[in-house]
């Protein structure tokens, strides 16, 4: 069993409270073959960071205290990987330059696929992320399509969220086209920390939450009698938007990404649903 859950806040110092919020309704049960592993990937001050576990050692809650370190953003990937995968390089999520990126499902044909993309890719893309899995073909189209980097125009969350979503319909309009008899499955998430982007084709499962802020607090004990203003104020304050594939608990109350759609969200929290 895997999943997929990707989270950007407001304020990265409370990512663990955000995420303790969230225990009750999303459920990281997980196998424990020894070939599934679990990957995370947070970007804080700026800094992209990547754990890996064993699903045996593995956090199973999101209240784990290995998961609510300070970040702006997070990605989790839980994983079987399938005969002769590499530990180095097909762990997810995977990273290049400021960006983790995670893919979940399958392509039919993907070989076929595949000798395409290198065909099409540019050759410091095809070096450093390379196309030998659907998640790493993935990643490298939607990085070919960002434009070049500029201060003065960072990438927006719409277009982002566009460039995600084409990617993602390319992927399986060539899986069709090389004779895939059965449609493409395809849940992409990506995070530099200052976006959270997400696109879905197929009928891999994915949800959208926006959490606003509230004074309570068990992590930090807060409550409605509690004096620190200024901590309180901050809970307040801060927002946070989560997209995920696990399963959902009751009482959840979150939006579908509906199948050929795409989720941009930037510094802003605003939710842009293409």
């Amino acid at each position: 069993m895997g999943g997929t859950l990707g989270i950007l806040t407001s304020h990265p110092d409370l990512l663990g409270c955000q995420l303790l919020r969230l225990d009750a309704q999303v459920q990281l049960g997980m196998g424990t073959h020894s070939t599934t592993l679990v990957g995370l990937g947070t970007v804080a001050a700026g800094e992209t960071l990547l754990r890996r576990w064993a699903a045996r050692v593995a956090p199973r809650s999101l209240s784990h205290p290995e998961l609510g370190g300070p970040a702006t953003a997070l990605l989790y990937r839980a994983q079987t990987l399938g005969p002769g995968a590499s530990l180095d390089d097909d762990v997810q999520p995977l990273r290049y330059g400021p960006w983790l990126f995670s893919c979940e499902g399958d392509l039919e044909a993907f070989p076929r696929v595949q000798a395409w993309l290198d065909s099409e890719l540019p050759p410091h893309l095809l070096r450093g992320v390379g196309s030998r899995t659907p998640a790493a073909a993935s990643f490298a189209l939607f990085l070919s399509a960002l434009p070049a980097p500029d201060g003065n125009r960072p990438l927006s969350a719409r277009d982002g969220a566009r460039m995600l979503g084409q990617a993602a319909r390319v992927l399986a309009q060539r899986s069709a086209a090389e004779g895939a008899a059965r449609s493409a499955r395809l849940l992409l998430l990506a995070t530099d920390g200052r976006v959270l982007l997400a696109a879905r084709t197929g009928d891999v499962p994915a949800q959208v939450l926006l959490l606003e802020g509230e004074g309570r607090c068990p992590r930090c004990g807060l409550d409605e009698h509690s004096k620190g203003r200024a901590l309180i104020r901050a809970h307040q304050r801060s927002r946070a938007v989560v997209v995920t594939s696990v399963p959902l608990g009751p009482g959840a109350h979150w939006l579908p990404i509906t199948d050929g759609g795409a989720l941009g969200v930037g510094p802003s929290l605003e939710l842009e649903l293409l």
